[in-house]
């Protein structure tokens, strides 16, 4: 062993340092399953994910901290990289006899809500048999692909097909903006009459500059470089099929986006949703202190009646009946006066009655005793 290690160099003391530590540094272990990780990341996203986002993506799948660059030292071992963009052709073609919209946008693409602001745009990309043409429709909010047409001709059927789309899935409210470019197709008598019938006001920027469209082609510079430069295609129907899986499938529900915080547009939606249905329950629960023990206001009147329809319907003293809706109060007040047991009365407490021995509630608006079921009022 002595000749072993003096022949390649290494120190007695090394040599069983190493063997002590089970023949592997803790770093070095720690990168092998990093490493593992990192590739199983980059190899579903199509080989498309560079340092940035498989960082973002074992933080957010693994719970992994690390740096970034330890990521991209990391890819580099492993030989493998994300995608690189390059130079995207324009195909803004103005008509100079109409009369575009104002820009209602100036640059500003931050949307409160969905369906507040939409970008719209035109690319093309070349095939064995011609080229192909993409219209698409962008929901600024959550960067999601509402709505997109494919066709052999850059005509306005084909923006008009992508807006049919994006409106019949997300069916809008009023105070939704429609903003592109100064294309031919956009100032088309098709499709500005389609906006007037779907109540949509259309903004466009100015001529000659992609910055007042940024949000739009920010899409086709992503599936430039990570779809249609990476291999050449033979038909259009090829084309269409791998355009189709590519927003549908991976854009719009799982790729990251930086801006989003690296999320999806469907995971930030969903999230988004789930925020503002709190922020709902938080305002119910400051109307109805009732809610704040786990009973819900939507139990009282959520059928037509004020009381659940599985629970015994109380009597009341005359001149005092069951509120008609939840926005009535005065039964929480104990104004009213249920009978039905010697000494039954509404609870007046306002807060928990759990430890109040005289009330066998658990709710302080339930009826204090002769109807159990009102007993324990519970989510």
């Amino acid at each position: 062993m002595t000749r072993t290690l003096k022949a390649l160099g290494v120190a007695r003391s090394g040599y069983y340092t190493w063997r002590r530590k089970g023949g592997m540094a803790r770093r070095a272990r720690e990168d092998a399953e990093l490493m593992r990780r990192i590739l199983a990341i980059h190899r579903e996203s199509g080989g498309v994910y560079g340092a940035p986002r498989i960082w973002a993506g074992l933080r957010i799948l693994y719970g992994v901290r690390c740096s970034r660059k330890r990521v991209a030292r990391l890819m580099r071992l492993a030989g493998i990289a994300g995608v690189r963009r390059g130079r995207v052709r324009g195909l803004t073609r103005r008509d100079a006899g109409k009369e575009p919209y104002p820009d209602l946008v100036r640059r500003q693409y931050a949307a409160e809500a969905p369906n507040r602001l939409w970008v719209a745009d035109l690319t093309q990309h070349p095939t064995d048999e011609g080229w192909l043409y993409l219209a698409s429709v962008v929901d600024a909010f959550s960067r999601r692909v509402v709505g997109w047409s494919m066709g052999e001709r850059a005509t306005a059927d084909l923006v008009v097909d992508a807006l049919n789309m994006a409106v019949l899935r997300r069916k809008p409210q009023a105070q939704l903006i429609h903003h592109s470019d100064h294309g031919a197709q956009y100032t088309s008598l098709a499709f500005t009459r389609r906006l007037e019938e779907t109540g949509i006001m259309g903004s466009m920027g100015t001529v000659g500059d992609a910055l007042d469209n940024a949000l739009a082609e920010s899409l086709y510079a992503s599936l430039q470089v990570e779809l249609l430069d990476r291999r050449r295609w033979r038909t259009r129907d090829e084309l269409k099929l791998a355009i189709f899986e590519y927003i549908e499938v991976f854009y719009n529900r799982r790729r990251r986006h930086s801006a989003l915080g690296y999320l999806s547009p469907e995971e930030f939606e969903r999230r988004w949703e789930a925020e503002r249905e709190s922020m709902e329950e938080a305002a119910l629960t400051k109307r109805w202190p009732v809610h704040k023990i786990g009973a819900s206001p939507r139990l009282w009147g959520g059928n037509g009646s004020p009381w659940p329809t599985n629970w015994p319907t109380p009597s009341f003293t005359a001149g005092s009946e069951p509120p008609s809706s939840p926005g009535s109060t005065a039964w929480m007040r104990g104004s009213a006066s249920p009978t039905g047991s010697p000494g039954s009365s509404w609870c007046r407490r306002r807060r928990c009655a759990r430890s109040w021995s005289a009330c066998g509630c658990h709710c302080p608006f339930a009826i204090r005793s002769g109807l159990s079921a009102f007993s324990a009022i519970s989510m």
